[in-house]
Formats: structure tokens, sequence, C-alpha cells
């Protein structure tokens, strides 16, 4: 049986819907939020398809109380990339706008990988979800 796009599209967009549901309940314990790792699926990348974000990940610094994103974007073009980014959007629990934060490389070759850390400066404990694009 031959799946068609819609219908992974479909079923990735539920996913995604529950996952948001799922993190804006809370964390009626108190504690800390967990690692947060980038759902399963298709790479995300670019428009051209050449930059992709393999994985990404957020986090509570225990040193810093900072939320850090983390994560791997490859170059998978037949050139040199000169300039690349991502950019990285903080929300609240509630789905409210934090801030934004960026982080970008050069010369990225092609098969290149790289490994990006974006910051929010304000308390970690204050975001609850963020959003990863990339910048061209």
């Amino acid at each position: 049986m031959k799946m068609d796009r819609s219908w992974f599209l479909s079923m990735w967009f539920c996913l995604m819907i529950i996952v948001i549901i799922t993190g804006c309940i809370g964390n009626p314990s108190g504690q800390k939020p967990q690692t947060t790792t980038a759902p399963s699926g298709p790479p995300m990348q670019d428009i051209t398809g050449q930059i992709v974000i393999l994985q990404h990940q957020g986090s509570i610094d225990p040193e810093s109380n900072r939320y850090l994103v983390s994560g791997t974007a490859k170059n998978r073009g037949p050139a040199i990339i000169d300039v690349t980014g991502v950019v990285v959007k903080f929300y609240d629990k509630t789905g409210g706008f934090l801030s934004d934060g960026s982080a970008s490389t050069i010369d990225l070759k092609p098969g290149g990988a790289w490994d990006f850390e974006v910051a929010y400066g304000g308390a970690g404990t204050s975001v609850g979800n963020y959003t990863i694009d990339i910048a061209d």
C-alpha cells in the first residue's frame, strides 16, 4: 500500500498538534523542564533543500539557568554556502512570544555539518516552547 504525501503531512501535522497541546498543559510538579528534541520525520530544510537541520534540542543550562537550543545543520547541496544561519523564536508556556536569537556560519562546504547553539537571554524556566528556522 503506497502512502501519499498528503496523508503523511496530515499525520505529521496531527502529531505536532499533540506535541504542542501536551507542552502547553504545563509542568504541575514544578520541576525544571526536561530536554526536548525534534519530532521524528523528515529533516527541516531551507527552501532550496540545500541546508537541512538534522537535529535540535532545547534544555535549561543548570549553571546559568538559560534556555539553550543546540543542533546540527548540514549542507546537502553541491556548492559552498557563503553564509547561512538559524533563527530561534522563544515562547512562554501560554504561547506568547518572548524573544528570538540567531547563530550563523560562513563557507559551509558541500556535505559539511555545522553545530549551532542559541540562548534565550532571560530565565530559562520562562520558556515553554521554541521554533527554529533556517535563515538564508
